[in-house]
């Protein structure tokens, strides 16, 4: 029980993976704050070709905009990660990010 214990909080405490978004993003860039990907497609891409098990947290962070999507953006079980090993999709601090589908 401790051991599981210990292993919990040790892959909470770790720095997570976070690829960013920004309407004026591009889907060729890294993916970092200073270049983010434009599409929540490019980011979903990214997050289900990580090996798995996840070896810590992944976040997509998403700046303040319109993302115009050209498909449905289909995320499924596996695009969540797991309980102690989590996918989290987030707006940046202070913004406002919108999904538009048409």
């Amino acid at each position: 029980m401790l051991l599981c214990a210990l292993l919990a909080s040790s892959l909470l405490a770790a720095e997570p993976t976070v690829y960013w978004l920004a309407p004026d993003g591009d889907d060729t860039a890294a993916g970092t704050a200073n270049a983010p990907w434009r599409s929540p497609a490019r980011a979903a891409e990214a997050v289900r070709a990580l090996p798995r098990p996840l070896a810590g947290q992944v976040v997509v962070r998403l700046r303040g905009g319109l993302y115009p999507l050209a498909a449905p953006l289909e995320l499924g079980p596996a695009d969540g990660g797991t309980m102690l090993v989590p996918v989290r999709w987030e707006a940046a601090e202070g913004a406002v990010p919108v999904l538009s589908g048409g």
